[in-house]
This record gives structure tokens, C-alpha cells and sequence, in this order.
């Protein structure tokens, strides 16, 4: 194939992966649980990992995952955002709203968000897309209630998920 792209992939599931590439990319190889790096599988771009669920750390796009035991304690970094989880106690993340410049000098502009969780999943709270037109708030402290609020729409249910739902366009 073309410079830097992949070439063979070989798999004993879920015990083996080896992808051979060319040009200026390593060849990766994991021996499952035991350590190794997978490339362009399981939704991720890149997954290496030491004693899984001990180490872990993914990469999708910008964003870097960093696992202690996963799913239970994670960091995350990328293009304008950070965050941390600690399962079941909390989570917090928050992506800036950021502006891209692509080739033909078209600007676009990135919505931002902010999400925290308590308990979890009992008490979640969010705002999405920030910087944008049409912003949304977002609350659930399950099973009492969930709420939902945007520009364009306001939502209630009591008690959620099997209770009234209230909403308004």
C-alpha cells in the first residue's frame, strides 16, 4: 500500500494481534493480557497496554485515554480538553469551544462541553455544545428526575425513566 499505511494484519482473538506496516510506522504486536500496542481496532486508533486492566492507554483522534484498573480510573487529554474519571465516585470533562482552519482558509467553529457526574450514574450534569447556537443543559438524579434544556426545547420527566414527561418546543 501507500508510504506509512498498513499492510498485513494477523489475529488470534483475543490473544494475538500483529499489524506489519510500512514506511515510517512500527509494526505492533500485543500479547493479550500481558502487554503489546493494537493499532486501528476496537474503536480506537491506537491501544497499548501493560497487564490489562492494570495499564491502559488509548488514543482516538486528539484524545489520549490514560486507564489505571480500567474502566474505573482514567485521564483524558486532547485539543482543547481535559478530564478525569473515578468510577463509581465521579467524573469530570470539559472540552473548550475552539475554532479549525482547514486548507481552502474555511474556518469552522468546534462546540465545547462540560460534563460531571457524582455517584455514577445517579447524579450526571452537562452542558453541550457550548460556543455553538443552540447551547443544551443537562441534569438527571436518577430515578427522580431528568431534565433537559436547549434554546429550542425544554424536557422534564419525574420520576425518570418510567415517569411524566413534560416538554416544550
Amino acid at each position: 500500500g501507500p508510504e506509512g499505511t498498513l499492510q498485513s494484519r494477523w489475529s488470534l482473538f483475543p490473544f494475538f494481534f500483529h499489524d506489519q506496516a510500512v514506511g515510517d510506522q512500527p509494526a505492533k504486536t500485543a500479547w493479550m493480557p500481558f502487554y503489546g500496542t493494537i493499532g486501528q481496532r476496537f474503536l480506537r486508533d491506537e491501544t497499548q497496554f501493560f497487564l490489562w486492566p492494570l495499564y491502559v492507554k488509548t488514543r482516538k483522534r486528539d484524545i489520549i485515554t490514560y486507564n489505571l484498573l480500567a474502566p474505573l480510573l482514567h485521564w483524558r487529554k486532547g485539543d482543547h480538553l481535559k478530564g478525569w474519571q473515578w468510577l463509581p465516585l465521579g467524573s469530570w470533562e470539559t472540552r473548550m469551544s475552539h475554532t479549525r482552519t482547514f486548507a481552502d482558509g474555511r474556518v469552522e467553529t468546534i462546540p465545547g462541553y462540560r460534563k460531571k457526574s457524582l455517584l455514577w450514574p445517579l447524579f450526571q450534569y452537562q452542558q453541550l455544545g457550548l460556543g455553538s447556537e443552540n447551547p443544551s443543559t443537562r441534569s438527571a438524579l436518577i430515578p427522580f428526575y431528568r431534565y433537559e434544556k436547549s434554546l429550542t426545547r425544554t424536557s422534564w420527566t419525574f420520576p425518570w425513566p418510567l415517569g411524566v414527561t413534560h416538554a416544550s418546543d
